[in-house]
C-alpha cells in the first residue's frame, strides 16, 4: 500500500548503509530500477523520494553504471532543480550527477589517488590526515589543508597523542547537512571504503561511545550524547577543537569564544575505558561542506582555552621525536 511504501524504502535505505554484501543483494534483487521509478516526485510523496535517493546514493560507489543504464540521470537533473525538494535531496542529486559524469573512476582508482595525495603531504612535512570512512576519493585534503567533501565521509589522523593539552582550528568555508568536528580514539573503526552513516562522534551499530567525540554546529548537537550544544556555524567561522587529555575533557570555541553555549562539551571521557586515553583530530562532512584545517604549523587565528594548551602539530612533533 502507499502508506507502507515509505517504511519499505526506509528499510532498504538502512540496509544500503550496511555491508557491501547487503548492498549487492539489493542490486541483484532488482532494487535499482524500482528505486529510480520512485524518484518521480510528480507521482511519489517527497519522503519516499528522499529515501529512494538516499538508497541510490549508498549504492553509487560500486553500481553507478547500473544506475545510469537504468535511466536515473534525467530524474536526478529534475531533483536538483526541484524547488520543494526535502532536505539534502538537491545535494544528493548534485553528487549523483557528478558521480555519473566521472563513473569510470573506480574504488581502486580512488584509493590509489588518495595514496598519491598522502605521499605528497608526507614529503611536504604535513600532518597525516586522510579519509577514514566513506567512498574512496570523495573526501580530499590539499597542501593548504583545504578539505572538500563530495559525499558523507570522515577524515582524521592516525597520530594519537596521549599526554597534555592539545588543540586545532577549523575554518568553515561552506557547511551543510550533519558535519561533526572533534577527536577520535584508536577504537574508532577505519578503512570503511563505502558510504557509511556513522561519522565522528556518532556511535556505530556496536554502540561504542568511547571511540569519538564531536559537535555539529549545523544542528546544534554534541555527539555521542545527542544533547543540545553550541552556537550555529556559518561560512567564515573558526571552530577551535581542544582536549585536556589529563582531565579527559573536550572543549570547543567559536571565533575565539569559549563561553556559554560553547566551552566544555565532554568531561571524564577517560573514565569510560580502562585503556589510556589517546586522541587524534577527525572531522565528518557531506557534499557541500568544505573547510580548512590548521593543526598549528601556521599561526592560529584565535588563542586556545588556556595558555598552557599546545598545538596538535607541536604535540605530534614531540611524539615523533620520542619514537
Amino acid at each position: 500500500s502507499s502508506r507502507a511504501l515509505p517504511y519499505a524504502v526506509g528499510a532498504l535505505r538502512l540496509l544500503a548503509s550496511g555491508s557491501p554484501a547487503t548492498r549487492k543483494k539489493i542490486v541483484t534483487s532488482g532494487g535499482i530500477p524500482l528505486l529510480i521509478k520512485l524518484l518521480n516526485f510528480d507521482q511519489t510523496p517527497g519522503e519516499t523520494v528522499r529515501l529512494a535517493s538516499g538508497t541510490l546514493l549508498h549504492l553509487a560507489d560500486r553500481y553507478i553504471r547500473q544506475i545510469i543504464h537504468n535511466g536515473a540521470v534525467p530524474y536526478f537533473i529534475k531533483l536538483y532543480f526541484w524547488d520543494e525538494a526535502p532536505e539534502l535531496v538537491s545535494e544528493e542529486a548534485s553528487y549523483m550527477l557528478q558521480r555519473a559524469a566521472t563513473h569510470p573512476c573506480s574504488i581502486e582508482e580512488g584509493l590509489r589517488f588518495e595514496g598519491l595525495v598522502g605521499r605528497k603531504r608526507q614529503k611536504q612535512g604535513q600532518i597525516d590526515f586522510h579519509r577514514l570512512r566513506g567512498v574512496p576519493g570523495d573526501a580530499l585534503i590539499d597542501e593548504t589543508n583545504y578539505v572538500k567533501f563530495y559525499s558523507y565521509s570522515s577524515m582524521g589522523s592516525n597520530l594519537f597523542v596521549s599526554t597534555g593539552k592539545i588543540y586545532y582550528e577549523v575554518e568553515i568555508i561552506s557547511v551543510i547537512g550533519f558535519p561533526s568536528f572533534g577527536w577520535i580514539s584508536p577504537r574508532f573503526e577505519i578503512d570503511i571504503n563505502y558510504l557509511h552513516d556513522c561519522g565522528v562522534g556518532y556511535p556505530g551499530r556496536k554502540e561504542t561511545p568511547d571511540d569519538s567525540w564531536a559537535i555539529d554546529g549545523v544542528n546544534g548537537r554534541k555527539w555521542p550524547t545527542k544533547s543540545r550544544f553550541g552556537s550555529p556555524w556559518k561560512a567564515g567561522d573558526i571552530v577551535t577543537v581542544a582536549a585536556d587529555i589529563y582531565k579527559g575533557s573536550i572543549i570547543f570555541g567559536l571565533n575565539g569564544s569559549f563561553g556559554n553555549p560553547m566551552g566544555i562539551a565532554f568531561e571524564n571521557i577517560n573514565s569510560s575505558t580502562t585503556e589510556k586515553l589517546s586522541l587524534a583530530p577527525a572531522i565528518s562532512g557531506s557534499h557541500g561542506t568544505s573547510v580548512r584545517i590548521n593543526f598549528g604549523k601556521q599561526e592560529f587565528i584565535y588563542p586556545p582555552p588556556e595558555a598552557d594548551f599546545t598545538s596538535y602539530y607541536e604535540a605530534v612533533k614531540l611524539l615523533l621525536r620520542r619514537k
